[in-house]
């Protein structure tokens, strides 16, 4: 009996240590500036079917590019109309889809603020099932759109602090709390996030920031550096330099993972041409990696090469969150580039 009562007194503690661990490293990640990700999707007739589903999966959930495991873009909530009241209140998006059999042309509507605070509220209609299946494919990208800017809006208002890119004093980079200047030279400014009790789940006891910004500018020699290739040779060859584990005789350095689906795109980002780089990075000699994406762009004031590579490293975390909230004060820094 004696024997029993310890295995449960054992197991309870263990239990007990494996919540507070879980507890500490969410802990002692820098805290993520809101950044919302749910949409609920208000069925027609209480229900939506399996191709209506598909089809809104694949405008507002489908994978972020760039993350190992697949983490969608946004979180899908179907509900049922009779149930919609009681959530309408929480949810910053709402897609209600209505069906209308009179309906003689697809509708799609836009309404702000009806509910809660800066909330989004848009409605497909059409004539059945199959119309309803394409409105939402073709325009469901206006409403990511939409969206987006509104997420980017958001995030303009909730940024914490301001530090400097290299080489222009007359811009500011925004980042959110619990990041610090790590490293900078007239050429790149390199802002890293530290969170110890991530460094535990690898080998590395002393592992260096998981999350990061590197700004840095090069010389203009003509469109080619806006090729893959040379996109990943750069990277690779500062990051080898910068980020750097913290053994001095066995370094471990970041290097972009080649095997793993890179994907390459442009941006709209007012006058200013941007390239992104999406991938994996592995950070050699030790046990960690995350995704990562490059912004590349001719700066119109200098006539000279930026690039932000934003990076993160979050094991046992879902790593959407943070990459979006990089993602939108990389476009922030983008966009007072272009600034005149």
């Amino acid at each position: 009996m004696n024997y029993a009562i310890r295995f449960v007194v054992l197991l309870l503690v263990l239990l007990t240590g494996c919540q507070s661990s879980e507890v500490d490293r969410e802990q002692l990640l820098p805290r993520s500036n809101k950044v919302l990700n749910q949409i609920v999707i208000l069925c027609p007739s209480g229900e939506c079917n399996a191709d209506i589903k598909e089809a809104v999966k694949f405008i507002f959930g489908s994978s972020i590019k760039g993350l190992y495991e697949p983490e969608p873009a946004f979180d899908l909530i179907y509900v049922s109309d009779i149930h919609a009241s009681k959530i309408f209140s929480s949810q910053p998006y709402v897609i209600k889809l209505n069906l209308d059999a009179n309906s003689k042309t697809d509708k799609i509507g836009f309404q702000k603020n009806k509910w809660a605070k800066q909330q989004l509220y848009f409605q497909f209609e059409a004539s059945d099932q199959l119309a309803l299946q394409a409105l939402i494919l073709n325009r469901g990208s206006a409403v990511l759109d939409l969206i987006e800017k509104h997420q980017l809006e958001r995030f303009r208002v909730e940024l914490s602090k301001e530090v400097q890119p290299p080489n222009d004093r007359t811009l500011s980079l925004s980042l959110a709390e619990g990041f610090e200047l790590v490293d900078s030279d007239t050429n790149y400014s390199y802002y890293g996030a530290f969170g110890q009790g991530l460094c535990k789940a690898g080998t590395q006891i002393n592992c260096r920031f998981q999350l990061g910004y590197l700004v840095f500018e090069k010389a203009y020699n003509g469109s080619q550096m806006f090729a893959e290739d040379s996109l990943v040779t750069l990277q690779n060859t500062l990051t080898k330099q910068l980020i750097l584990g913290p053994e001095k005789e066995h370094p471990t350095y970041m290097e972009t993972v080649s095997s793993f689906p890179m994907s390459r795109d442009t941006v709209s980002q007012g006058q200013t041409f941007v390239v992104r780089h999406s991938g994996w990075w592995d950070m050699v000699g030790a046990t960690m990696g995350g995704p990562y994406r490059l912004y590349a762009f001719v700066n119109p004031r200098t006539g000279k090469l930026n690039a932000i590579l934003s990076f993160a490293f979050a094991p046992g975390l879902e790593k959407r969150d943070y990459l979006l909230k990089m993602d939108h004060t990389t476009r922030l820094l983008i966009e007072r580039f272009g600034q005149e």
